[in-house]
């Protein structure tokens, strides 16, 4: 996935490796966008719990 330019904010960062093909070759690929997508929804969770209300 590769997006590690930090000054980029991480929802644009999150939002390009979510957008990329996923290569098929490699076994893992799409197990680690799985676990991308549910951490950042955990992330997102927490914060919008303990920080937006």
């Amino acid at each position: 996935m590769g997006q590690r330019h930090e000054p980029t904010a991480l929802t644009h960062r999150y939002a390009a490796a979510m957008s990329a093909p996923i290569d098929l070759a490699d076994e893992g690929a799409a197990e680690r966008h799985g676990k991308l997508m549910l951490a950042v929804n955990d992330l997102m969770t927490i914060l919008q719990r303990d920080f937006l209300r």
